[in-house]
């Protein structure tokens, strides 16, 4: 099925940008004037995209927590709403809500990005009819139609893509299990308390009651017991999160994000051990040092590279560098609640160093 997905979906793309390019596009189109609207429409769909969430999300008793596209994060904490910047790798937006106390709806909210991307580029299909004398205007609403639809596509039919299920992927498994839509909402809980400043540590140990005798085909059981492994880990269970971490980073359906987050854990608690193993340069792959990479403005990847600087490089000089980054990064990161956990892990680097530097009697 995997298979087969993956390679009639860039078929179908390519079947309905040639169905745009031919019956869509005017005949007098402009390449540069339709490019710079193309560029823009995806732009305008993507924030339209999240708005459906938002919009359908209200409509079924959600209440908002964040918006976001690209890096530019609105949230509101305490009944205000704040400007922050936060990216996730393999997602250009996103729009999370809390769900109400006494239901559970799912398949509105999920699908409401791709409802509202259909909805405007039918407009826009309608727009460019009606405007076809108008060279700027047809080659606007022609890109408008198209990115509608490209974007409704890409999230509306159940894949991963990059390894990141898409809105009708999580629907398609929430529809067929119940505990799939279990972790779905306890995540939105989660992920609310956590904008609020909470630690994970301080929300209730039932939104963690997952384990891995449940489905673990689900996705979002599996993020469940992610989130289980760094409740377990901010409640100082260390041994008993590690064991969590190397059970779950096996499991295939695995959300790529948090193999790699997990992956980075485990590195960190080598780190902290008496003695290095070689598991360190085997996990520490092109691939997970790409990751740590692009997420370096999370104050933990700043906390990972000054910790493997100083206990594994033994480079003090860069390990201080990622140490003063870190400092500049909680200024003005979005969750306050995972500052105060970092700053513990920070106290623990410090302490292991000094054990290591300490001269043998």
């Amino acid at each position: 099925m995997k298979k087969i997905s993956s390679f009639l979906f860039p078929m179908l793309i390519g079947a309905l940008l040639g169905f745009g390019l031919v019956f869509v596009l005017p005949r007098d189109t402009n390449v540069i004037i339709f490019g710079v609207a193309f560029l823009l429409s995806v732009f305008l769909q993507l924030i339209l995209h999240e708005f459906g969430h938002y919009l359908f999300g209200k409509m079924t008793g959600y209440s908002f927590v964040s918006f976001r596209v690209g890096s530019f994060l609105l949230l509101k904490k305490d009944d205000k709403l704040q400007w922050k910047r936060f990216m996730i790798p393999g997602t250009a937006g996103q729009c999370l809500m809390k769900p109400p106390q006494d239901k559970k709806p799912f398949v509105w909210y999920n699908m409401g990005g791709v409802i509202v991307n259909i909805m405007v580029a039918t407009l826009a299909c309608i727009a460019q009819i009606a405007f076809s004398d108008n060279v700027i205007l047809s080659n606007f609403f022609s890109g408008l139609f198209i990115a509608g639809i490209l974007l409704a596509l890409s999230n509306g039919i159940p894949l991963k893509l990059s390894g990141m299920p898409n809105d009708g992927y999580n629907v398609f498994y929430m529809l067929k299990n119940k505990s799939d839509l279990d972790a779905f909402i306890n995540q939105l809980i989660i992920n609310g308390e956590q904008t609020q400043g909470k630690r994970l540590s301080e929300l209730p140990a039932t939104l963690f009651d997952v384990d891995f005798d449940d489905d673990l085909s689900n996705p979002q059981v599996c993020g469940m017991l992610y989130f289980k492994g760094l409740y377990l880990q901010d409640l100082g269970e260390f041994e008993l999160a590690q064991a969590l971490y190397t059970q779950l980073i096996e499991v295939p359906t695995l959300h790529i994000i948090h193999k790699n987050e997990l992956n980075c854990e485990r590195i960190f608690f080598i780190l902290l051990s008496e003695e290095h193993s070689d598991e360190i340069e085997k996990t520490y792959t092109k691939e997970l040092q790409d990751y740590v990479k692009s997420t370096r403005s999370y104050p933990s990847k700043q906390r990972f590279l000054y910790a493997y600087h100083l206990l594994h490089e033994k480079d003090e000089e860069t390990a201080n560098t990622h140490l003063k980054t870190f400092d500049t990064l909680i200024k003005r990161y979005p969750f306050t609640g995972e500052i105060e956990a970092e700053q513990n892990y920070l106290g623990m680097i410090k302490r292991r160093s000094l054990l290591h530097n300490q001269p043998q009697l």
